[in-house]
């Protein structure tokens, strides 16, 4: 599946593009998307993997679908423009990715607790921790425009889930669009009429995973009497999605002694 993708990404200069990001040049940017916007403005991901030879065969494109980058399997995109997907490939957003260690909240954490040698406006040493008493900002309920001398925008004022209410000269939102169609009380003069109908068609891709540790792999158990496997099949015409079962052996290993040793290492 990779290679016949990577055969496949080379027909819009793949290589070329990428080399062409790196080099910070523009001119050769533009040339390569402008005649890609030109050919497939109208063509969706999965069409495109229709028309590729290495996507030829229908159980090809399926498989492929289940391959994916940190936010799931291809085929969540498939009816997306391929020029969407571009955008991810080019730029390398689809490779390379990385654990951390501790999970992902260690950035917010690391950023909220950093103290810095280096600041403009606050004193050496000031975290955002202490500029806010140690505790963040409660949930944001709701969004409002209001009147401003001067500014034909107009402020911002903000409602927390504690009821406190500020007003600010803009605001940066950085939680998921849908949650000001759904979760936070905004005025509707809050964006153009075009920008809310964009957050309502915008597309989000989910990756929810849910692992649970099992005494044993039941679903190789047989039935005594049939010889047949007890758990049964799940008939479909398309390949199962969010189905792991995932099968580890316990291994205990302990140092050549009489007796157990402290601090055996089970894997």
């Amino acid at each position: 599946m990779a290679r016949a993708w990577d055969r496949t990404l080379e027909s819009v200069e793949h290589t070329r593009m990428q080399r062409a990001i790196r080099d910070r040049d523009v001119a050769t940017q533009k040339e390569i998307w402008n005649r890609l916007v030109e050919r497939l403005d109208n063509q969706t991901f999965y069409g495109f993997l229709c028309e590729s030879p290495g996507f030829a065969s229908f159980r090809d494109r399926e498989v492929f679908g289940q391959v994916g980058f940190g936010t799931g399997g291809w085929d969540t995109d498939f009816p997306n423009s391929i020029l969407e997907i571009l955008r991810v490939t080019y730029t390398g957003a689809d490779d390379d990715h990385m654990g951390i260690v501790g999970g992902v909240d260690q950035l917010p954490l690391r950023l909220w607790e950093d103290a810095p040698d280096k600041l403009v406006h606050w004193a050496r040493g000031t975290s955002l921790a202490s500029l806010h008493g140690g505790e963040p900002r409660p949930a944001v309920t709701a969004l409002r425009r209001t009147a401003a001398k001067g500014s034909p925008a107009g402020n911002l004022t903000v409602t927390d889930a504690s009821g406190s209410t500020r007003t600010y000269p803009a605001a940066v939102f950085t939680a998921q669009s849908w949650m000001m169609l759904s979760k936070i009380d905004c005025d509707d003069d809050l964006l153009p009429i075009d920008h809310w109908t964009a957050i309502e068609r915008t597309h989000y891709m989910e990756s929810s995973k849910l692992f649970v540790p099992v005494d044993r792999a039941f679903w190789r158990d047989r039935d005594p009497e049939t010889g047949r496997d007890v758990m049964s099949m799940t008939l479909t015409d398309r390949m199962t999605r969010g189905t792991y079962l995932l099968e580890g052996r316990t291994r205990t290993a302990r140092r050549p002694s009489a007796s157990p040793t402290p601090g055996a290492t089970t894997r």
